[in-house]
């Protein structure tokens, strides 16, 4: 819950005075300028962004692989089914939140 001003000294994440700036409480109890706290979040998401293709990479080039070796029919839909739903699960948290963007995208209609 975002307050307009703080009487806390220092931010937890900079460091920073947050007197008379905007700030957000932490679940420890201290608080942290709005700013920073966005700034920490954009990098999180770039990092789960890159992390899951990375992986989404991975698991195509080993379905072209086993594929390309000859694998037999059945154990090729079998890793074709199971290596998504991995996926899916290992990144969990970035594919809520880019399900979260998308839908709001289309409910609004921006691009």
């Amino acid at each position: 819950m975002p307050s307009a001003t703080s009487t806390a000294a220092t931010c937890a994440i900079c460091g920073h005075s947050v007197t008379n700036q905007p700030t957000v409480p932490t679940v420890h109890g201290g608080v942290v300028h709005i700013t920073c706290a966005d700034r920490q979040a954009r990098g999180a998401h770039r990092r789960r962004t890159a992390i899951a293709t990375v992986a989404g990479a991975f698991i195509l080039a080993v379905l072209t692989l086993a594929a390309a070796s000859g694998l037999p029919g059945s154990s090729l839909v079998l890793l074709a089914v199971l290596l998504p739903i991995a996926h899916v699960v290992a990144n969990w948290r970035w594919w809520r939140i880019s399900g979260r963007r998308l839908t709001t995208r289309l409910r609004l209609r921006r691009w």
